[in-house]
């Protein structure tokens, strides 16, 4: 049997990436959507490797995240400042303090 994982190759998805292996008897492959996380995807093959997939897939999805996602959210929230009253300042206890 085989399994694909959504893996970040945090504690949760390594620790799972093992147990299913385990438990299953089942071959793992794991799969990374790359949607800019740059940092986080150093090292993730050995990783993946290291916890016991055979195989990892890393998307670069980058292009589709800003395109489905991130641009259409933006809109969004654009339209809703337009719809919303504008509301004046109102302090608050934090902006009241008297340093």
């Amino acid at each position: 049997m085989k399994i694909v994982l959504a893996y970040s190759g945090g504690l949760d998805t390594s620790v799972l990436l093992s147990w299913i292996k385990e438990n299953y008897d089942a071959e793992m492959i794991a799969f990374c959507a790359n949607i800019g996380q740059e940092e986080e995807l150093h090292g993730l093959e050995t990783k993946a490797k290291k916890t016991g997939a055979s195989k990892i897939y890393i998307v670069d999805l980058q292009e589709e995240f800003a395109r489905d996602f991130i641009f259409p959210s933006s809109r969004r929230t654009q339209s809703m400042k337009a719809i919303l009253p504008r509301h004046e300042h109102r302090p608050t206890a934090h902006s009241e303090r008297n340093d």
